[in-house]
C-alpha cells in the first residue's frame, strides 16, 4: 500500500457527519378487477431528505424482499434507489446501504411495506404512503470518505416519478428532527471527551506504575 493510500484511510477521530435520509414505500390499489395475488402495485425506496442526491456517498442499495419474489434480492447502483413490484400482502423489507468508501461498513435498516390505508378507511385510488426519517451517521470517517461527504450531492440526478407523493419533512417537524440531531451530536461529543479523559488517566496511571517500579528497584 502506498503512503498516500494509507493516509487516505486514516480515520478523523472526533469528526461526525450526518446525512439525513428517508426510507419508505408507496402503494396503489389496482381495483376490484385485479388479480387475486396482484391487488396492489408498490414501490419501496431510499431517498435523500428533500429529495437530495445520495449517490455521491452511496454506492448501492440492496433490497431483500419476501421470499415469494424472484429474484428476492434487488440491487440498485444509481438513483432513484427504488424497487417496484406488485402483490397482495404487507411484509418487512430488509434494506442494506453500501457506501463509496468500501472501508465503511454497510448500514442495514428495515421498512414495513404498507399496502392498506388505516383501519376503517376504504380502498381508493389514493396511494398509501409510509415514510420514515432516518440518518446515516459517519463517526470518525476516513479522510477519503470525509472528502466525499464534504463535496456534497450533485445537482443533476434522476428523481423518482413518485416524488409528488413524498412527505415534506418541514416546518415544526423538521425543526424537532434537527433538535434531535443536535442532541445526538452533543452526546457523541461528550462521549468522545470522556473517552479522551479516560485515555489520559490511563496513560498517567501506566507512567506512575513504571515510576514506582523504577523507584522500588533502587531500594
Amino acid at each position: 500500500m502506498s503512503g498516500s493510500a494509507a493516509a487516505g484511510n486514516k480515520r478523523l477521530r472526533g469528526t461526525v457527519v450526518v446525512v439525513p435520509i428517508v426510507h419508505g414505500s408507496i402503494s396503489f390499489y389496482l381495483g376490484k378487477k385485479s388479480e387475486e395475488e396482484r391487488t396492489h402495485k408498490w414501490t419501496a425506496y431510499v431517498r435523500g431528505l428533500e429529495n437530495r442526491d445520495l449517490s455521491y456517498v452511496v454506492k448501492s442499495v440492496e433490497f431483500l424482499l419476501h421470499e415469494s419474489f424472484d429474484p428476492q434480492k434487488r440491487v440498485l447502483s444509481s438513483p432513484p434507489f427504488e424497487v417496484t413490484e406488485s402483490g397482495w400482502g404487507e411484509f418487512e423489507v430488509n434494506i442494506k446501504i453500501h457506501f463509496k468508501d468500501n472501508i465503511e461498513k454497510p448500514v442495514e435498516i428495515f421498512h414495513l411495506l404498507r399496502l392498506f390505508p388505516p383501519f376503517g378507511t376504504e380502498m381508493s385510488k389514493k396511494p398509501v404512503v409510509s415514510e420514515h426519517y432516518d440518518e446515516l451517521i459517519f463517526q470518525d470517517p476516513t479522510e477519503n470518505l470525509f472528502k466525499i461527504l464534504k463535496a456534497g450531492p450533485s445537482a443533476k440526478f434522476k428523481i423518482s416519478t413518485y416524488a409528488p407523493y413524498f412527505t415534506s419533512f418541514d416546518g415544526q417537524e423538521l425543526k424537532e428532527l434537527k433538535q434531535i440531531e443536535e442532541a445526538r451530536k452533543k452526546l457523541r461529543h461528550d462521549k468522545l471527551t470522556l473517552e479522551d479523559k479516560f485515555n489520559d488517566l490511563e496513560v498517567e496511571r501506566e507512567e506512575l506504575a513504571r515510576e514506582l517500579t523504577r523507584l522500588g528497584g533502587k531500594m
